[in-house]
C-alpha cells in the first residue's frame, strides 16, 4: 500500500524471511514427490493391464524336441504345420515380419532329394565336431559338358544329387565321408540318422542360416 509522509510516497512490502524460503522449497520437494510416485504407480498398472513390456534382454530362442536341440536368433519361429512333429521339424527365418527361409529337420525319416549346396560336417564319435564353410553351387562339381539333368555328386567328401540347374538356394548339412543323413548318437548311446537343410524363400541368398543352426545343434 501507498503510505505519505514527509510529503513522500513510499512503497511498503513484506519482505520473505530465510524460514520462509525453506517452507517453500521443502512444499516444492513435497509436490514434486508425490507426482513422480503417481506417475510410478501408473506405469507399473500399465504392466499389469497387459501393454508392452520388455521383460528380457534375451536376444536367442531355444528350440527343442524328443530328437535334439538348438539355439538361432529371435528371427526364426517354429512353422509346426509344416512337419509331421514327429520325425520332420521345419522352422521358417523371419527379416522383420517377411518369411525368408525354410529350415527341416529329418530324424530317420530320408534326406533332401536335391541341393544346390552343402555343408561337410566332420563327425566324430558320433557328434558334430566341426563344420564347415557352405559350399559353391553344386553343378561346379557336375562334369563338364554333362546335361542339366540332377547328378549324383560328391563335393567337399560329400556325397548327394545336385539340382544342376537350381536357381533356388538349398542347402544341406552332409557327414564327411559319407551323405546328407548324418548318423549321430544320442543321450541314450542310440546311433539315428539327421538330415538338416535349410531352402531360401526370398531373393536374398542367406548362406549363414544352416551354420547358426549347425553350431549349436544337439540331440537329445
Amino acid at each position: 500500500m501507498a503510505v505519505y509522509r514527509y510529503d513522500k510516497t513510499l512503497r511498503v512490502g513484506r519482505k520473505q524471511t530465510p524460514r520462509t524460503l525453506l517452507i517453500t522449497l521443502a512444499l516444492v520437494l513435497i509436490i514434486g514427490g508425490i507426482v513422480y510416485f503417481l506417475i510410478s504407480r501408473n506405469n507399473d498398472s500399465d504392466a499389469v493391464s497387459g501393454k508392452t513390456v520388455s521383460v528380457s534382454n534375451d536376444p536367442f530362442l531355444d528350440f527343442e524336441t524328443k530328437f535334439f536341440k538348438f539355439t538361432v536368433s529371435k528371427a526364426w519361429a517354429e512353422a509346426k504345420e509344416l512337419g509331421d512333429n514327429q520325425n520332420t521339424f521345419v522352422y521358417r527365418k523371419y527379416r522383420g515380419p517377411n518369411p525368408i527361409g525354410i529350415l527341416t529337420i529329418k530324424v530317420n525319416a530320408g534326406a533332401s532329394n536335391l541341393i544346390t549346396n552343402v555343408v561337410p560336417v566332420k563327425i566324430e564319435e558320433g557328434k558334430i565336431a566341426e563344420i564347415g564353410q557352405v559350399s559353391g553351387h553344386c553343378v561346379k562339381f557336375v562334369p563338364a559338358g554333362s546335361n542339366l539333368d540332377p547328378h549324383n555328386v560328391v563335393a567337399l567328401e560329400v556325397s548327394f544329387r545336385c539340382w544342376t540347374d537350381g536357381t533356388t538356394f538349398i542347402s544341406a548339412a552332409g557327414a564327411i565321408g559319407g551323405n546328407l543323413e548324418m548318423s549321430l548318437r544320442r543321450p541314450s548311446k542310440e546311433l539315428a540318422k539327421y538330415s538338416i537343410s535349410y531352402q531360401n524363400t526370398s531373393f536374398e541368398t542367406n548362406e549363414g542360416a544352416i551354420l547358426e543352426v549347425l553350431k549349436t545343434f544337439e540331440t537329445r
